[in-house]
């Protein structure tokens, strides 16, 4: 592994045999083209950076992209909960499982600020927060937070890499490296139990079903079939503070009063975990009354017929 390690120029330690014949056989399957970890079906985000933390393996992996295709791997030991098992509630010391974002960075006067001063040291020089719980968390009733990305003063503990409350830690150093690759708000940070690795085609046949649920998405919306466009939505939707309904009404009044001239998608992220699928893109919004571009990322869910949009949500850009 370290000749492997030097070749794709990995910093990465070596804790024990077992761990270390796992990450040898997932780098050498993500160093070549013909394989993809299992939760990710297609990135072009706006970021060109996923971290992807394998919990049973202690490691965290930043992949690179460039054009959609992965360039670079590399891969960092890491910390998580002391209690196995996806996080369902406050204070079970589980680290969450699924697809989340980087959604703000604390430097250590920050950090001091928020935890004290006697508890500063065990978040080290910097944290990045990760949006759990996400939109599909709260369908199920997760609750809890304060879910970091983040170092810490203190030297790792090797003897006891499950020792944290639910957070992802790293040394100072590493963190500190992995704040230049963070894009607030469209780096994802992807947390399995154990990293799965699949044949290229088989990630790709799913990607292009998902691709084409959304475009028939964005047809509807665009040219203003209020039925159609409602039908990719759940019963149980809830977002923005409409469910289902109110947002039909919602829809159904601007499409009245309002002339879209077009909605175009681009910068496909498409993720899969289980049963929950998050797909982000650059969307620009053109209408006669508003016109900008944001970032959108839908949440779904399977339904009775195809995957449906549980919750969605707009950061929008400055023009």
């Amino acid at each position: 592994m370290r000749d492997l390690c030097s070749a794709l120029k990995i910093d990465i330690d070596f804790p024990s045999k077992e761990v270390e014949s796992v990450s040898v056989a997932s780098l050498e399957k993500l160093a070549g083209t013909n394989f993809e970890a299992g939760s990710i079906l297609k990135y072009d985000g706006l970021s060109p950076n996923i971290f992807l933390v394998d919990k049973s393996a202690h490691t965290l992996y930043l992949l690179q992209y460039e054009n959609g295709e992965r360039k670079n791997v590399l891969a960092f030991d890491c910390e998580t909960g002391r209690n196995s098992g996806d996080k369902k509630e406050e204070g079970d010391n589980k680290t969450p499982e699924g697809i989340y974002f980087i959604i703000n960075k604390y430097s250590r006067s920050e950090i001091l600020r928020l935890v004290g001063r006697n508890k500063a040291y065990q978040y080290g020089e910097m944290a990045f927060v990760i949006n759990f719980p996400n939109p599909l968390d709260h369908a199920e009733g997760k609750n809890g937070g304060g879910i970091w990305l983040h170092g810490r003063d203190e030297p790792p503990d090797n003897s006891q890499p499950n020792g944290t409350h639910g957070c992802v830690v790293g040394t100072n150093e590493t963190i500190k490296m992995l704040s230049k690759y963070v894009k607030l708000n469209s780096t994802p940070i992807i947390i399995v139990d154990k990293l799965k690795i699949l044949p290229k085609e088989d990630t790709e046949t799913k990607n292009n079903e998902i691709l084409e649920l959304v475009e028939k998405w964005r047809s509807a919306w665009e040219t203003k079939s209020i039925d159609e466009y409602i039908s990719y939505y759940s019963p149980s939707f809830a977002s923005q503070g409409r469910n289902r309904i109110q947002l039909k009404d919602h829809k159904s009044n601007i499409f009245r009063s309002y002339k879209i001239n077009h909605i175009e998608l681009e910068n496909f992220a498409i993720f899969q975990h289980e049963n929950e699928m998050v797909v982000q893109f650059l969307q620009d919004y053109s209408a006669s009354n508003l016109s900008g571009k944001g970032i959108k990322t839908l949440y779904l869910r399977p339904g009775k017929y195809f995957w449906e949009i549980i919750a969605e949500s707009i950061q929008n850009l400055s023009q």
